[in-house]
């Protein structure tokens, strides 16, 4: 067991952002089942900007709401020192660490899920339909590499945030 969750978190941690495209199109092939004559290229467009988009807190946290906080000033430290590759790998080996996203929390899971059910099955949308179940399946991944690397949520997913940021 240990070896499996151990090749789990490898994968996880350097495959994350892939991962997201790669559910972001899942997500499209499930909604394209319930809309066959729907266009598969626009729902795989929806599912990939719906799983990614969520991440954009991010930036956010970097540049706004934290910008004082030790995660951000290394990060735009590395941005202007032009240090990209000390970048990507403090960004893949610190993201977790990361406690103080606003969007990350069980509300937004509740809220998108609620979108999802709306342009699903209320509305019959498929292009909304499949960008907010993409964005839900983007905080249940989240949530799972929580659980897989940390063997617990991190506080943000209860609305407890920490911007000091120390890493």
């Amino acid at each position: 067991m240990r070896k499996a969750i151990h090749f789990l978190r490898r994968k996880s941690a350097n495959y994350h952002m892939p991962i997201h495209v790669i559910l972001g199109i899942f997500a499209a092939y499930f909604t394209s089942a319930h809309y066959p004559d729907y266009p598969k290229n626009t729902l795989i467009l929806y599912g990939i900007t719906g799983n990614l988009l969520p991440d954009i807190d991010h930036i956010f946290y970097i540049f706004l709401y934290a910008k004082h906080s030790d995660y951000s000033k290394k990060v735009k430290n590395y941005l202007k020192t032009n240090q990209f590759n000390k970048l990507f790998k403090f960004l893949k080996n610190n993201h977790k660490h990361n406690t103080g996203i606003y969007s990350h929390n069980f509300i937004s899971l509740a809220i998108s899920v609620t979108l999802f059910w709306n342009f699903g099955f209320i509305r019959n949308d498929p292009a909304s339909s499949v960008f907010f179940l993409s964005w839900s399946i983007h905080y249940l991944y989240d949530l799972s590499e929580d659980i897989l690397f940390f063997k617990r949520l991190n506080p943000n997913w209860y609305l407890n945030f920490n911007h000091a940021g120390h890493v």
